[in-house]
């Protein structure tokens, strides 16, 4: 986009720079000023690679010389971090040989690192000619390895002709602490409305539409909730989705469809290289109309109802019952094991109408006697004392 200003041209002038090769290195990554492209290489990293003994050492230099501030190899260099998390959890010495299974694993991923050399992408977003509408859609997704976001910028000329770029992807690591499925598929969210945020900020474009794509079903519900009956740490995080974006820009979209998988995952450099759907996005963003799949809360009631706040039987009741429904079950008997029983299937009744799934059947129990007790001497102090 910005590669057509005549001042950024000038900025990054060879002569002004005075610099007489025509390939310019930043940070490992090369600005090839007349084909306006940037391309990555990976020379700098043969004398790593190509040693015969790989330890933990020789890993983490490898991995640290992958410059990318802008993810265009988000897929590649997480599944460099989760062979690296890999290695921790063996518990090595940083000198230590890898065993033989990593060695080959680590040796077939280094001298693929070489087909970087092969990945050039334009340093224009949006087409030189006028643009009609631009678009900012953002995928995320997790698995038990790692989580990431990509975003990507639709735009449309007058002439109808639509063009889709990555602009940019980040991504993590899964955390050692083992989280569910559903909570790392939000962390995931979380990353992309801060990463849209950002991309957003940088780009100052007038963008008619911004899109949030999830593959994930819970986490689509979870952010239609109200945070007050969600767990703690689904809670702060549904709070900052709900703050950095609206409801109505959530969608679904199938994982096969889902470029931010790739990263979840990883990909190996060779098969990087080939990915339309890593550069360019699903195919249905050249379409004018989106998949938009309802959320069906019946299919997964479960998994989305494990983070909601349990409610105490107890304050149910309490909040339930005024002081006359209070008096007329005391007063319904004069046998205290009968207002007992009444008392201990009045919180039956709450808690498996609460919790259909842990119905609690059969005679009373001696826990559930003793909460109706508790409850009766409760009450019969706050009313005279």
């Amino acid at each position: 986009m910005l590669s057509t200003a005549e001042t950024i041209t000038d900025l990054w002038s060879l002569d002004t720079l005075g610099i007489t090769d025509p390939s310019v290195k930043k940070s490992q990554i090369e600005l090839q000023e007349a084909a306006r492209m940037l391309f990555l290489n990976t020379v700098h990293l043969v004398s790593i690679t190509s040693t015969d003994i790989h330890t933990k050492r020789t890993v983490l230099s490898t991995i640290a010389k992958l410059f990318d501030p802008l993810g265009l190899l988000g897929p590649v260099i997480s599944l460099a971090k989760i062979f690296l998390q890999k290695l921790w959890l063996l518990n090595l010495q940083w000198d230590d040989q890898l065993p033989p299974e990593i060695h080959s694993e680590w040796e077939k991923f280094s001298n693929e690192l070489q087909c970087i050399n092969n990945i050039k992408v334009s340093r224009c977003i949006l087409p030189f000619s006028d643009v009609e509408a631009i678009e900012l859609h953002g995928f995320s997704d997790a698995s038990e390895a790692a989580f990431g976001a990509v975003v990507y910028c639709k735009s449309q000329t007058p002439a109808g002709v639509v063009i889709v770029k990555m602009v940019a992807s980040k991504y993590r690591v899964a955390p050692l602490k083992k989280l569910t499925i559903p909570r790392l598929k939000l962390c995931a969210a979380v990353l992309l409305v801060k990463l849209m945020q950002r991309i957003q900020s940088a780009l100052r474009l007038k963008v008619s539409n911004t899109y949030y794509w999830s593959d994930s079903m819970i986490v689509l519900s979870w952010i239609k909730k109200e945070t007050s009956q969600l767990n703690t740490f689904v809670a702060n995080r549904v709070a900052t989705l709900q703050d950095l974006s609206c409801q109505e820009q959530w969608r679904h979209v199938s994982s096969g469809d889902n470029p931010a998988d790739l990263i979840s995952r990883g990909v190996n450099p060779s098969k990087m290289l080939e990915s339309n759907l890593w550069w360019e996005g699903p195919a249905f963003l050249k379409n004018s109309e989106y998949p938009c799949r309802e959320i069906s809360d019946s299919v997964i009631k479960d998994d989305v109802d494990c983070e909601l706040k349990k409610v105490d039987c107890e304050s149910v009741l309490v909040t339930t019952l005024n002081n006359s429904c209070v008096t007329d079950i005391l007063n319904c008997s004069n046998s205290y094991t009968k207002i007992l029983h009444v008392i201990s299937y009045v919180f039956r009744f709450l808690h498996n109408l609460r919790s259909p799934t842990e119905r609690r059947l059969g005679p009373l129990t001696t826990e559930e006697i003793r909460k109706a007790e508790t409850f009766i001497i409760k009450e019969i102090q706050s009313r005279e004392f």
